[in-house]
C-alpha cells in the first residue's frame, strides 16, 4: 500500500478536449444522393491517421507555436492524446494539464496549428483543378475551459496494491512452507520418509527452560 500510495501522482489535473471533423465537400455521392461507402472507408482511414500525426513530435511543436503555452516539447507530447471516434468522422484531441487554462490554450493551439499544417501540405499536393477544394479536415469544437479535476487514482491503487500485497504474502508463505524440512513429530517423520517409527525420545521441557 505504501507503494501505491508513493506512485500516485496527487496533484490536480484538468482536460481539455477539442475536436476535428474529417471531409469536405468533395464527398461522392451517388445518382441515390447517399454517401459512397468506398469515401466513408477512405476519411476513417483518414481519421485514424490523422489521430495518429496529431500525437507526434511534431504537432506538439505546432501546437506550442499556436498557443504560446510554457512548455516543452516533451511535456506537450506527453499532455497530447488524439483518438479517431468509433463509426464517425470526429477526432477527439485531450490536453492533460496542472494548470486548466495551459491545457485549454494547448488543445486549441494543436487544433488550429494541425488544421493549418494540413492545408500547408495539402496546398503542395494540390492540382491546379483542385484550387478551390477545401482541406478534409477543420475544427469542429474548440476547447474550454475545464473547471472540473480529474478524479484521483490513490484509492484505486491503494485498493490493487493491497490486494497485490496479500497475494504475495500468501504465495511467500505456502513456500516457505513447501520448502520447511523440519520433522516435528513421529507422524511427520514417518509420512517423509516413508518408515515406520521404531520410538520416540520425549522433550523434556526443563531441559528447554534451562
Amino acid at each position: 500500500m505504501l507503494a501505491g500510495f508513493l506512485i500516485t501522482p496527487r496533484d490536480a489535473t484538468y482536460t481539455a478536449e477539442a475536436r476535428l471533423y474529417v471531409g469536405s465537400r468533395s464527398i461522392d455521392v451517388d445518382q441515390a444522393g447517399e454517401v459512397s461507402n468506398d469515401r466513408l472507408t477512405g476519411l476513417g482511414f483518414l481519421a485514424n491517421s490523422y489521430a495518429t500525426m496529431l500525437s507526434t513530435r511534431t504537432a506538439a511543436e505546432q501546437a506550442l507555436a499556436a498557443s504560446e503555452v510554457s512548455l516543452t516539447v516533451d511535456e506537450a507530447e506527453r499532455a497530447i492524446t488524439a483518438f479517431a471516434e468509433p463509426a464517425s468522422l470526429l477526432i477527439t484531441m485531450r490536453v492533460v494539464h496542472a494548470d486548466p487554462s495551459v491545457a485549454r490554450d494547448l488543445a486549441n493551439g494543436l487544433a488550429d496549428s494541425f488544421v493549418t499544417l494540413l492545408r500547408d501540405q495539402e496546398s503542395q499536393l494540390a492540382l491546379p483543378s483542385d484550387a478551390d477544394v477545401p482541406p478534409p479536415v477543420s475544427v469542429f469544437e474548440h476547447a474550454v475551459l475545464p473547471t472540473t479535476p480529474e478524479p484521483s487514482s490513490l484509492f484505486r491503487n491503494l485498493i490493487l496494491s493491497a490486494m497485490f500485497g496479500l497475494l504475495v504474502a500468501i504465495a511467500v508463505v505456502v513456500l516457505l512452507e513447501y520448502l520447511d524440512l523440519t520433522i516435528r513429530s513421529a507422524d511427520d517423520a514417518q509420512h517423509r520418509l516413508q518408515l515406520t517409527a521404531l520410538g520416540a525420545i520425549p522433550l523434556d521441557s526443563r531441559l528447554v527452560r534451562g
